[in-house]
């Protein structure tokens, strides 16, 4: 009997171990073909994000919109994926790992990321990096961009505005047979793309589309001159002369020479300086072949100079910003488009874009408990933001409206519990949900909830134009039809129901019809309506239309909130 203890010990803990093991991970597989069409589902595609080792995992999953998904690893991946397909289009590994993972922002051009004090703008579909700027504070939300600008909350006190950096824009090659023999009067002088790449890369005291540098005139040192005196400046670097003499001490005297054509190492840019141990000397070229002579003061010096954005604002806040702020304007198209912040207090506002000039402070009754979410049209002069509040009730607020205290609430909803999730906006109503409240459809022009889930499915996780998916507590899939629904008591029962709780990535699209499942396991599958009007990814995102400019200056502003 003694003999067999120590056996018994180690198949207890042998077991032990592989139970660790195998709790490292969820045990997330896709749904069988059979679990799919009771709920008349069929898989667009599956694919696994590649994890760094055992203690990795996946964090985040966001859907930007009919084309594109981005995931985030804890490792400090990140993936950009075709949505149609799930084909990998490229990756970036942040410098630090085991970070907060917050969503990107995404433009019809670039991808803003943050990575604690950094901020990453890559091309949108190619994934080129267009520059890395450490943001001297640690973001704590989501970057958001538009057209100029991506604004980021900092340290939580702290909303900046940085102006990033356009793309490099070449003038268009001349058309031929114009019938122009010569350039005529008031024809735009074309520019040279060397001047074009100096303004970006080059020392930004000069602006080589303005100024047209002078070249020195040749010196002649006189006679007597220190052997030492031309080594008074040890970062000048001599061009290729044939001298006259070549006998100690090298010098010229009252001789008249035509500078040389300097020949530097590397032109490619942004200019860089090789060998790698002189890449930190500064050199003066004389007459440098690059092109046009307008750039050469700017390629005096070949230091590496990256592409960075400018801080166009920086706000100071007296409460803690709450998530992402929300724009009113991403397109920048309105007389004065505005940012709105929300705090951890009863209180949201809003900021001018351009200045940052506060221009309404909304008090509410009860806590703001989730960022805000929109714009959304809203009749012809409307474009309206939804901010969920603590005690259960979502508010539409004109997001575009004058100047004040008291901003322009076009209608309020009475959902219940807590609305302490992001609403979904879509194109005919907005979804709220929060804990003990569930999932809740409020009719934009109404302001009525038309259809509400139980308290524990309080999840989002997609639509299309006849059904709601949605998760509840327990870990199930949820699918309701949206034409059923109780007239008086506005419940809605689900159809039928898939167990996904070893799916525990929760994602929840507001693009597109598409449910997502993710798993920490580094799964992600992408599922749809089996009905074939939904081969195509539908878009259930509104576009926000534009409200006409102002012509007249907004009021006083009111004092800065408190």
């Amino acid at each position: 009997m003694r003999s067999l203890l120590p056996l018994l010990a180690a198949v207890l803990t042998a077991g032990q171990a592989a139970a660790q093991n195998s709790s490292v991970y969820s045990a997330a597989v896709p749904p069988s073909r059979d679990a799919l069409d009771r709920l008349n589902l069929r898989t667009e595609w599956a694919m696994n994000v590649p994890l760094d080792g055992r203690d990795d995992g996946l964090g985040l999953v966001q859907v930007a919109n009919g084309d594109q998904v981005f995931v985030q690893t804890k490792s400090g991946l990140l993936v950009a994926l075709d949505a149609v397909t799930g084909a990998k289009q490229w990756t970036y590994r942040y410098p630090r790992t085991n970070a907060n993972e917050y969503p990107v922002a995404v433009t019809d051009k670039f991808v803003f990321a943050v990575n604690v004090t950094n901020l990453y703008c890559f091309h949108r579909y190619t994934g080129l990096l267009e520059f890395s700027y450490d943001m001297k504070g640690a973001a704590t939300a989501g970057p958001v961009a538009d057209k100029e600008n991506v604004y980021v909350v900092l340290g939580t006190t702290s909303v900046k505005a940085f102006r990033y950096p356009q793309s490099i824009v070449y003038p268009p090659p001349a058309k031929p047979g114009d019938g122009k023999t010569k350039a005529q009067p008031g024809d735009p002088v074309p520019l040279n793309p060397t001047d074009i790449i100096a303004g970006r890369y080059g020392v930004p005291r000069t602006n080589p589309l303005q100024y047209q540098p002078e070249f020195e005139a040749p010196r002649i040192p006189p006679r007597g001159t220190d052997s030492a005196a031309d080594l008074s400046n040890p970062h000048r670097t001599p061009s290729i002369s044939a001298l006259p003499r070549v006998s100690p001490p090298y010098t010229l005297y009252r001789e008249v020479t035509t500078p040389s054509i300097a020949v530097l190492t590397n032109l490619q840019q942004p200019w860089r300086l090789h060998p790698e141990h002189q890449k930190s000397n500064q050199i003066s070229p004389s007459i440098t072949v690059v092109g046009s002579v307008a750039a050469v003061t700017e390629l005096s010096s070949l230091r590496d100079r990256p592409v960075e954005p400018v801080v166009a604002w920086n706000l100071r806040t007296n409460r803690r910003v709450v998530g992402e702020p929300v724009l009113s304007d991403p397109i920048s198209s309105l007389a004065f488009p505005q940012v709105w912040l929300t705090t951890d207090g009863p209180l949201f506002y809003s900021v001018t874009k351009r200045d940052k000039t506060a221009q309404v402070v909304a008090r509410t009754p009860a806590d703001v408990a989730a960022p805000g979410a929109g714009p959304v049209a809203f009749g012809k002069d409307a474009l309206l933001g939804y901010f969920p509040l603590a005690d259960g009730t979502l508010w539409a607020v004109d997001l575009t409206a004058g100047s004040g205290e008291t901003p322009r609430i076009e209608w309020k909803a009475n959902i219940g519990g807590v609305l302490n999730r992001k609403p979904i906006p879509v194109a005919n109503g907005v979804y709220a949900s929060g804990d003990h409240a569930g999932v809740a459809f409020v009719g934009l022009k109404s302001g009525e909830v038309e259809w509400k889930t139980e308290n524990f499915a309080d999840r989002f996780v997609a639509v299309n134009d006849e059904h709601a998916y949605v998760r509840d507590r327990r870990g199930f899939l949820l699918v309701y039809d949206k034409r059923k629904v109780d007239p008086i008591t506005k419940r809605a029962e689900p159809l039928t129901k898939l167990d996904v709780a070893n799916f525990t990535v929760p994602v929840s699209n507001d693009q597109t019809d598409r449910i997502f499942l993710a798993s920490d396991n580094g799964l992600v599958i992408c599922l749809r309506d089996a009905a074939a009007k939904y081969a195509k990814p539908l878009a259930v995102a509104p576009l926000a239309r534009q409200k006409p400019a102002a012509p007249a200056v907004p009021a006083v502003p009111p004092k800065a909130p408190n």
